[in-house]
């Protein structure tokens, strides 16, 4: 398996670029149940990936600071190595699992409700693609990575659900569950780790990345699989023709009807936190941390644009659109140009340019 992704996924660069979101294709490494169950080690997929000379022009997004090809490995090593920063925090906030890292964080208010729950752990919350990812977690143990912020991100912002019941049920039924990834991971999705997620992936519209054909959902949500592409991901909307299908009418109703006023609501309940904590809000609006072990001693983190604009609304955001048929979006930014560091190649080194630049956008002015 590593040596059929490396030659088939990373030489040609698909992991650099957006061919890696694709959950109706295998552009994942997958390696994850046998690095965690020590059938195949850490170094020996870090060297291997590593020795990869390959080039490639393509991207995320769209750079014109720093156009051209870049390595084919360098995005998948630099990530191979947050998994050891994982590992790092676990060491330093033993309470990880179970505690938030910003502490203020621990008096947050949710309102979802322990049928929401349910409904979201048995992929029955109504949104195709959500419940497509969650099936695929029961039956098989494991999903793409960028489904799983997806799913995390639809308990969080939208069924304003702690981060904490996500992280319980993933590790129960990950078969690569780690206990240090899976807790690091899900405190950042909930705002209270070290590196609050910058953006918001939309239960509908992410589809046109990760989806945009509809093979994916239609191999997991059966309910749904008679219905054109352009429904497929919005079933709600599909004339009352197609919505009178047999199969289509054992499909559960979406959990909610207006996913915007939701994610405002939960936006506004993390803003409440911060303005009953101003203690732990510096002046630039990011938050500190207070260091275990280190009486007095505080550490600045870099928090989500919206919150320290104190905002409900988006600063990026993610859009339906039309490209050749299937759904497609952009991402926007208010404030700023987006400017990526350039990478030497070297992974150890790209992530350490990586925590100086949050570092420095964490300390600058105001401090």
């Amino acid at each position: 398996r590593m040596e059929k992704f490396l030659g088939e996924v990373l030489a040609p660069g698909d992991f650099e670029g957006r061919k890696r979101l694709r959950a109706d294709q295998q552009n994942t490494s997958e390696l994850s149940p046998y690095i965690r169950f020590g059938e195949l080690s850490a170094r020996t997929v870090y060297w291997a990936a590593k020795q990869r000379k390959e080039r490639t022009d393509q991207k995320l997004f769209e750079d014109p600071i720093y156009p051209g090809h870049g390595r084919a490995n360098a995005t998948f090593l630099r990530r191979f190595v947050w998994r050891d920063l994982a590992y790092w925090f676990l060491l330093e906030f033993p309470t990880l699992p179970c505690r938030s890292m910003r502490i203020q964080y621990e008096s947050e208010v949710w309102v979802g409700t322990r049928q929401q729950l349910r409904r979201w752990q048995r992929g029955d919350t109504g949104f195709p693609l959500v419940d497509a990812a969650m099936r695929q977690l029961w039956a098989v143990g494991w999903m793409p990575n960028y489904m799983r912020h997806i799913v995390a991100q639809t308990l969080i912002e939208y069924l304003d659900i702690t981060w904490k019941e996500g992280f319980k049920w993933f590790d129960w039924t990950l078969v690569d569950a780690d206990v240090a990834i899976n807790s690091f991971l899900w405190q950042n999705g909930g705002h209270s780790g070290p590196d609050q997620w910058e953006f918001v992936l939309h239960p509908v519209h992410a589809a046109k990345s990760c989806d945009p054909e509809g093979t994916y959902v239609r191999r997991w949500v059966p309910e749904v699989a008679g219905l054109p592409t352009e429904y497929l991901h919005r079933p709600w909307e599909a004339p009352l023709r197609l919505r009178s299908l047999p199969s289509l009418r054992e499909y559960p109703a979406r959990l909610i009807a207006d996913l915007d006023a939701a994610r405002r609501n939960h936006a506004s309940r993390v803003i409440d936190v911060r303005r009953k904590h101003p203690e732990m809000v510096a002046r630039t609006g990011h938050e500190w941390l207070k260091l275990p072990g280190r009486p007095g001693l505080l550490a600045k983190l870099v928090t989500r644009d919206e919150f320290r604009a104190e905002t409900k609304d988006f600063i990026f955001q993610q859009t339906p659109g039309k490209v050749g048929g299937s759904l497609a979006g952009r991402r926007c930014q208010v404030g700023g140009a987006f400017s990526p560091m350039p990478r030497s190649g070297d992974a150890c080194a790209d992530a350490l340019a990586d925590a100086e630049k949050l570092h420095l956008e964490a300390s600058g002015p105001g401090f």
